[in-house]
């Protein structure tokens, strides 16, 4: 049973902590600085009767990992709803902590989930390999307003950043200056590749045995840089009741004041939330609409009402609803297309470092069936997926005369 209770104001260089007691009386006020010594020594006066809570922030967690081996609990609260709870004219470092305390006192305080270690480096380096992709489309942007400044005309090339494109780059003849930042932003380009493709390959490897990155590799639309990175902010689906608390988290839920029915306000999504696994979700989305299925199907005909970003941004929630559904129940996309999804499968474990499948056949044998055969098993796939897509729109005509009938 804890009877004292600390709110800790966490900065870069120092940390501002109040202890209350169980009335809400201060029994002390301190401050030390943010070093692991100083957070050890803290941690070590702590024992079963103190209760510690402190905002969500960039060190919070290794914070919490030392404070959780001493203190009788600890706490990471949320910082959006703290304020929106504890917002007051006031605002130091000693009243932040000592809200937090009273909070935690009161057992009023919104705290969040702590990953595990193996979340915390899916994280990481889901985060860092984002920073890195960010980086090369800044290249491949001003590689693009060189090339628009010197009026050179692109040659008709479905990647101007593909071997053929880069053959292309090597040739333009340039002023001395852009020929120079040319060459410059090519070497950066090629040494981002390199390490988004090192950051693929610790992706995959910290994956490749967890059966739920195969599972939701079966949606149409989901890479695997997708699915670890949605892996990596869902960490345990058990933490969401329904596929609207997973929407709510990734912030893809609608934002607008309800009342007596009816919608008002702001008509866009929250935003808040894991806003990487959002743009992962969106990116998904872009590509699945791309392609046959009850996705395309919801797309189009949302886009005729709303346009083209609202229908990604609620195709993208419907894929949020699949990957709740999927890892709810542990059993694949029913409409999975069976030759892409092995191939986004396979495609993780040679990435992770395993062996390229071999075919089995011995020399002088016939091959059996080649790439005709592969032909017709990606036609199998793409029938099976316009067949979905029938269904699925079927559903919708069907549900739209049952709403119909009723309302009559």
């Amino acid at each position: 049973m804890q009877d004292r209770f600390t709110g800790l104001d966490v900065h870069k260089q120092f940390v501002v902590g109040t202890t209350l007691d169980g009335d809400g009386n201060t029994l002390r006020e301190f401050r030390f600085d943010t070093t692991p010594q100083a957070l050890r020594e803290f941690a070590q006066q702590l024992g079963p009767r103190d209760a510690v809570c402190l905002e969500s922030t960039t060190n919070a967690v290794p914070i919490y990992r030392l404070l959780a081996q001493f203190a009788g609990r600890v706490v990471i609260s949320n910082p959006l709803k703290t304020k929106a709870i504890a917002e007051g004219k006031i605002k130091t470092d000693k009243v932040d902590s000592r809200v937090l305390a009273d909070l935690l006192r009161s057992k009023y305080l919104p705290d969040v989930w702590v990953p595990n270690e193996a979340t915390l480096r899916l994280r990481s380096v889901s985060s860092y390999r984002l920073a890195l992709v960010r980086q090369r489309t800044q290249v491949k942007n001003r590689i693009h307003a060189l090339l628009h400044r010197n009026l050179v005309p692109l040659p008709e090339i479905s990647d101007l950043f593909g071997k053929k494109g880069r053959q292309f780059l090597q040739t333009v003849a340039l002023p001395v200056d852009d020929s120079l930042q040319l060459e410059q932003e090519l070497g950066l380009l090629g040494l981002l590749d390199a390490q988004i493709e090192q950051a693929d390959q610790r992706l995959a490897k910290a994956a490749v045995d967890d059966p739920r990155t195969e599972l939701l590799l079966t949606i149409p639309g989901v890479s695997q840089q997708v699915a670890v990175g949605v892996l990596a902010a869902v960490g345990t689906i058990e933490r969401f009741r329904s596929p609207k608390k997973l929407v709510s988290y990734l912030g893809l839920d609608p934002l607008g004041k309800r009342t007596g029915g009816h919608v008002f306000g702001p008509n866009r999504i929250s935003k808040q939330g894991r806003s990487h696994a959002r743009w992962l979700l969106t990116e998904a989305a872009t590509a699945a609409v791309r392609v046959p299925g009850p996705i395309q199907s919801f797309y189009v005909r949302l886009r005729k009402k709303k346009g083209h970003s609202k229908a990604i941004v609620a195709a993208a929630r419907k894929l949020a609803c699949l990957v709740w559904k999927v890892l709810k129940f542990g059993e694949p996309y029913a409409w999975a297309p069976p030759v892409q999804t092995h191939e986004k499968i396979r495609r993780m474990h040679i990435l992770a470092g395993q062996p390229k499948e071999k075919s089995g056949r011995k020399k002088g044998e016939p091959s059996q069936g080649g790439r005709a055969a592969y032909r017709a098993r990606r036609k199998a796939d793409f029938d099976l997926a316009k067949l979905a897509q029938a269904q699925y729109e079927e559903l919708v005509r069907q549900r739209a005369l049952n709403e119909a009938g009723g309302a009559s």
